[in-house]
């Protein structure tokens, strides 16, 4: 039959439950206090390394302005009349007032249909072929020649697209820099024709090859279209012409296809409104420069201040911080410090410290800013504070630029050395023997960087040059959807009588071949089926180091300046000159705070450590409880066999007593002698 245990014994009365209580407690409390202190103490750990932790992350966050090199060479350019022209200006731009006069805007070619020439959109055009080109008409508009910087193309209109608003459909799908539109002037819709692009080169010539009625150049069928005064056969009216902007800068005359004046001023771009005078005055603005510094020092003082707090020392215990003596806290801490003081490696120029700035250490470890000295350092030398923070690299040869840098390259100045220079693929043709381009001479199809084209047609006419028909030629084949859909490039010019095309990439993966060729296009134009020259990788080594070129681009693969890379677009072989590399306070910064805060971090390692003991504390606490559990039970059990006992023997003196007291028993026998 299984014991019942009850609070108080059966025989003696004795509170065995409470007995119990107070025994197991009194065994429990020294483990309990030591486990709740243990897991006090943890959990402020915890609590103090994650507020350290976001206090470290909002410092980082201070830090992204500063390490954007570019946010360095913020300047102003203030326009006195917005109406007539706005800037914006570069490092490179000198600090004045320049004096712009606006005398004409440029304007984009536009062409209509004629006036009542179809009743609706749903009217059939006819069938065939429209050619757009784009380039420059003489004053009279007898002569035509390609931009070749603009691609040509040609689409094709036949029953599936031939109504009005589907050739306005088609041409717009097309995607090539042409805006079509049906206006209604009151007699029907009308379709003009809006290049996107500004300037005299780029007039739209619509060639048509009307395969609907067979007669080209009529007014019936899609002849209807055509625009090629050139040739006297304009169906076409011209609604706006093609012209430049022309403008006077600083008393010079000046024009641009567009709109911008770009590079007429080192590094500033004018946008032209309207015609008039204006003046813009720049100004390097080194106040959102100052703001940036400042909002770092705000956010490292406020970081100091959490982590004086959190790491507090007392000889009262309570009013110590959580993490007071933590090597982590202390260790990251000066290694923050000592960034903040020590020379920035591979910066060159009269700052080389944060200390030179202006920026000093307070005792509590704060940071102070000297306004004056910040203010003169931006003012006479704001690239080499853009160096003292940010990564970059200055090179001493103006034809090698720094490009980036990998984890793990290591400041310091390196040499450069270019044992070969990168070059374009290219492929040479024959001598141009014939300027006419007809039937037989005018297809030809090719690969460029490993990509074929699709057939290349150029338009049949006589050309004046081999310049011009290099011009068409280069239009034509950047017109490619095979190529252009690939980010493929030519320059075509002319090169000892013949033509020359050149992929506009460098490098071993840069090549050209003519891959088929019509009846006479070799007898006639110098080209034939062939592969020509491949391009070579720059070649060289970066601080003695061996470097891997990649087109124009040059990586050092090992020692100190594994990872860094520099662009050389010229200049010969040989010595060229120095990169003194910098990796910059803030990006050294960003840096540490990674491997301290960030995923995976060293206090994220702490804190995994920290929860892991925490967890230690609550097995342990388990294992007390199950102990006392045990302990709580053998009392039962010991109490439970005493009062058992006692109540045994209270039933034995009761006996005794109830048989022996009646008859004088036991005590008249007290009172005998024996």
């Amino acid at each position: 039959m299984a014991s019942i245990t009850t609070a108080t014994g059966v025989g003696s009365g004795l509170p065995i439950e409470q007995l119990v209580s107070q025994i197991v407690s009194a065994e429990r409390a020294p483990s309990a206090t030591r486990l709740d202190n243990q897991q006090e103490r943890l959990e402020e750990d915890i609590s103090g390394l994650g507020k350290f932790k976001s206090a470290m992350s909002g410092l980082q966050d201070s830090l992204e302005g500063l390490a954007d090199f570019n946010s360095f060479n913020a300047v102003s350019a203030t326009s006195s009349d917005d109406t007539v022209a706005t800037a914006s200006a570069s490092e490179e731009t000198a600090a004045g007032s320049y004096d712009i006069q606006v005398d004409q805007l440029a304007t984009a070619h536009r062409l209509a249909s004629s006036a009542g020439e179809y009743g609706s959109s749903n009217d059939v055009v006819g069938t065939g072929e429209l050619t757009f080109q784009f380039g420059t008409y003489n004053a009279d508009k007898s002569s035509f020649t390609v931009n070749p910087d603009r691609a040509s193309q040609t689409l094709t209109i036949d029953s599936s697209n031939n109504t009005l608003g589907e050739i306005r459909d088609t041409i717009n799908n097309a995607n090539m820099g042409v805006q079509a539109s049906l206006v209604d002037d009151g007699n029907g819709p009308r379709l003009t024709l809006s290049s996107e692009s500004t300037g005299s080169d780029q007039a739209i010539r619509l060639a048509v090859n009307d395969t609907g009625d067979g007669t080209l150049g009529d007014g019936s069928g899609l002849s209807r279209l055509a625009y090629t005064p050139d040739t006297g056969n304009s169906n076409l009216q011209e609604t706006r012409t093609a012209q430049n902007a022309e403008a006077v800068v600083e008393g010079i005359d000046v024009t641009s296809s567009r709109n911008t004046l770009e590079g007429v001023i080192d590094g500033m771009s004018v946008d032209l409104q309207s015609t008039g005078s204006t003046t813009i005055d720049v100004s390097r603005d080194t106040e959102g420069v100052e703001e940036t510094i400042q909002g770092f020092v705000d956010s490292y003082n406020e970081f100091m201040n959490t982590t004086n707090t959190l790491t507090q020392w007392s000889v009262d215990e309570e009013n110590r911080g959580p993490l007071s003596g933590d090597s982590t806290v202390r260790m990251a801490v000066n290694d923050l410090q000592q960034m903040l003081v020590d020379r920035v490696e591979g910066v060159k120029g009269p700052y080389s410290t944060l200390t030179e700035l202006g920026l000093s250490t307070n005792r509590d470890g704060t940071l102070t800013v000297d306004q004056a000295r910040l203010d003169e350092a931006l003012t006479n030398n704001p690239q080499n504070v853009a160096h003292l923070f940010a990564e970059s690299g200055q090179t001493t040869d103006n034809q090698v630029s720094f490009s980036g840098a990998l984890d793990g390259s290591q400041p310091g100045e390196y040499g450069i050395s270019v044992t070969q220079e990168a070059t374009r693929g290219s492929y040479g043709g024959g001598t141009v023997n014939d300027f006419t381009v007809d039937t037989d001479n005018d297809e030809l199809i090719l690969s460029v960087d490993g990509v074929t084209s699709g057939n290349i047609s150029l338009t049949q006419k006589t050309y004046g040059s081999v310049n011009e028909l290099a011009g068409e030629l280069q239009s034509r084949i950047n017109g490619d959807a095979n190529l252009s859909d690939a980010g493929v490039e030519v320059s075509v010019s002319a090169s000892g009588g013949g033509l020359q095309i050149r992929s506009n990439s460098y490098g071993s993966n840069s090549t050209v071949a003519i891959d088929a060729v019509d009846t006479d296009t070799a007898a006639t134009l110098g080209l034939s089926t062939g592969t020509g020259t491949a391009g070579v990788d720059v070649a060289g080594t970066i601080g003695g180091e061996p470097a891997t070129g990649d087109g124009q681009y040059l990586r050092a693969q090992n020692g100190a300046p594994e990872g860094i890379q520099v662009r050389v677009d010229g200049g010969g072989t040989g010595n060229r000159g120095t990169i003194s590399y910098s990796l910059g306070v803030a990006s050294s910064m960003d840096q540490l705070i990674n491997r301290f805060a960030g995923d995976d971090g060293t206090i994220d390692t702490r804190e995994d450590s920290l929860n892991r003991r925490l967890d230690n504390v609550e097995q342990s606490r388990a294992d007390l409880n199950e102990r006392m559990d045990r302990l709580a039970q053998r009392y039962r059990s010991q109490f439970a066999s005493l009062d058992a006992s006692i109540a045994e023997m209270q039933q034995t003196s009761s006996f005794v007593s109830n048989n022996l007291g009646g008859g004088g028993g036991i005590a008249s026998l007290a009172g005998m002698n024996i």
